[in-house]
């Protein structure tokens, strides 16, 4: 008996964890559920995070929501990711500078967080990090978490004075 073609697929498939979010799409509805990672990241070996998903150049990603369903996400469709504390890596401020900001969207909501903006000779300015910005998805790093913001949405970013630094 020879096995279908379908079920041959299983054995090339690529095992992922789950990662818990909460995602505010562009209509304003919020959706809990699961994105999948790999085990490993593309760059570093450490497990993939939400940052590395939602930047990838991947169109859609799927979501796990928590009735089970698998449902395909637009991420143009995304305005924002958030994964809790527990959940997400720590900043790594030995690469950046931790930048206060508070980051309006076309909605008027407002993200308040630190970005970790990449030491310039002479300058660590949020305004140049924002204008090297390649990816679709800014982080912004809380103590409650990760709030990864489309940059599509952004309309202004002021950057605010840390008492802590």
């Amino acid at each position: 008996m020879t096995t279908p073609n379908y079920m041959m697929l299983n054995e090339f498939r690529i095992e992922k964890s789950l990662l818990p979010v909460s995602l505010r799409l562009m209509d304003g509805q919020v959706l809990n559920g699961d994105v999948f990672v790999q085990a490993s990241a593309r760059h570093r070996f450490e497990q993939e995070d939400a940052i590395e998903v939602m930047n990838n150049p991947s169109v859609f990603f799927p979501l796990r929501l928590s009735n089970g369903t698998t449902v395909l996400i637009s991420k143009i469709q995304v305005r924002e990711v958030h994964v809790a504390a527990d959940h997400s890596a720590p900043p790594d401020w030995s690469v950046g500078v931790p930048t206060p900001v508070r980051i309006q969207l076309l909605d008027g909501a407002e993200v308040e967080g630190k970005l970790c903006v990449d030491p310039m000779p002479r300058s660590a300015r949020a305004l140049d990090y924002l204008n090297r910005a390649t990816d679709r998805f800014l982080p912004v790093y809380r103590t409650d978490g990760l709030v990864l913001v489309a940059l599509s949405q952004v309309v202004l970013v002021r950057q605010l004075v840390d008492a802590a630094t």
